[in-house]
């Protein structure tokens, strides 16, 4: 095994670099990854590093570094397992920090989990801390910096995890998007692109048969169904009638069966096209819209769906305050606890 010793850092900007970061990008990601992983998690970590330090570290693939440097290794790389990190030890989107014979481990199996294992390191280790998109962190300026012995590994209780913020438009905010993106990196939560659909919402963990979010048309389309089953979606009390730009008739029992079995048919296709590694999280919530005259999303509200709402509702006193106290999430969580059990 490798000693548990601490490592070493002295920043000196006069003198060549005496500490190294050496990436290992080619275990587990795929291309989108990999780029992604070289363009901001890299360049996190040397320029957190840097201001620490006054001195920025030499950045390189592993296997060039010398091996008397001060050393972080970044990803799953050949370092780590011969310090005895196993990967298997490692769900996706896990991470493992060890700090032993004077270098420094990151190690992850996945990109997100590399990007976890950086952020981590920085305010676990190191003190610095990224609070704000703004870019104002947190840290002490240490040219001598000593990182104490550790071995631990993280696993986060939730895989996806994201503050949707809006900000990730790069037309409507260029200069916004890359301060959300890289504050979110440092919060270990999802952005839009470390690190692409194929490790947060592919064919991993969260299913893209029905989409990922506003999904109720999905299983139960008016193009489909409402000429024939306009009961199938939402009635309007404001226009008097069913309306196709709405939502569903959640407490509709044939609505519940039709979300069933086109669900049933995305999870046999998901299985056929992936049996080994299948999607276990399938999206199902309701349309994001509105009007003028008909707030709450357009939730139905007929007097089935009204009468689960008032089981939810703090105050069913009237139609506004169904809406206002908790009806509409008690509606939706009805049907798709519903749904669950079946």
């Amino acid at each position: 095994g490798v000693a548990s010793r601490p490592a070493y850092f002295t920043g000196d900007p006069d003198r060549t670099p005496s500490h190294y970061l050496a990436v290992n990008s080619g275990t587990g990601f795929n291309d989108r990854a990999r780029n992604d992983l070289k363009n901001t998690v890299v360049p996190d970590l040397a320029d957190a590093l840097e201001r620490i330090l006054g001195a920025r570290p030499q950045v390189c693939e592993e296997g060039t570094e010398p091996q008397d440097a001060n050393v972080v290794y970044l990803g799953d790389t050949v370092a780590a397992r011969a310090a005895g990190m196993d990967p298997a030890e490692l769900r996706r989107g896990d991470w493992r920090i060890r700090v032993a014979g004077g270098k420094v481990y990151l190690q992850a199996t996945s990109a997100m989990g590399t990007m976890s294992a950086a952020a981590d390191f920085l305010e676990s280790c190191c003190d610095y801390w990224v609070l704000d998109p703004d870019g104002v962190d947190v840290f002490t300026y240490r040219p001598g910096l000593k990182v104490a012995a550790c071995d631990r590994i993280r696993r986060p209780s939730i895989y996806v995890r994201t503050i949707y913020q809006g900000m990730n438009d790069g037309y409507k905010y260029p200069t916004l998007k890359g301060k959300w993106a890289r504050f979110a990196r440092f919060r270990r939560i999802r952005t839009d692109s470390p690190y692409g659909e194929a490790e947060y919402e592919g064919a991993y963990r969260v299913s893209l048969m029905p989409g990922t979010g506003h999904s109720f048309f999905s299983y139960c389309n008016p193009e489909t169904y409402f000429a024939t089953h306009p009961e199938y979606f939402s009635y309007d009390t404001s226009a008097g009638a069913r309306i196709d730009n709405g939502q569903l008739c959640l407490s509709n029992p044939d609505v519940r069966a039709i979300c069933l079995e086109r669900m049933l048919g995305f999870i046999a296709k998901d299985r056929t096209a992936n049996p080994g590694d299948p999607p276990l999280v399938y999206d199902i919530s309701q349309i994001d819209n509105g009007a003028a005259h008909r707030s709450y999303n357009c939730m139905c509200e007929c007097p089935a769906c009204q009468a689960v709402m008032a089981r939810h509702a703090t105050d069913a006193s009237t139609l506004h305050n169904l809406h206002e106290t908790g009806g509409d999430a008690g509606l939706v969580i009805d049907f798709v606890n519903d749904l669950a059990r079946e």
